[in-house]
């Protein structure tokens, strides 16, 4: 039996949250990629491109509230970690 795809928000679309955590999570047959969160509107229009089909968000906190997401991949500076994975728990992600 095939278990189905892991439903993953991105939180953070810079260096390490496109270029490194998105491409890898890419490759995987068994994450599929469904939101993204980043601040910066150039960088989410560009985002959005690339994973058309992903609702994508200024806000971070909005993305945690879909009840389509099954875990989040924080790529944000090192410095924002902690409140984000906080949020991300409290709200079951």
């Amino acid at each position: 039996m095939t278990m189905p795809a892991l439903r993953i928000g991105l939180i953070g679309c810079g260096y390490m949250g496109c270029v490194i955590h998105l491409s890898s999570l890419r490759r995987l047959p068994q994450a599929d990629v469904v939101a993204l969160a980043e601040p910066d509107a150039e960088r989410r229009e560009a985002v959005s491109r690339q994973v058309p089909r992903a609702a994508v968000f200024a806000d971070y906190h909005e993305l945690l509230e879909r009840p389509n997401i099954d875990a989040v991949v924080i790529g944000l500076p090192n410095a924002l970690h902690a409140d984000a994975a906080i949020n991300a728990l409290q709200r079951g992600k």
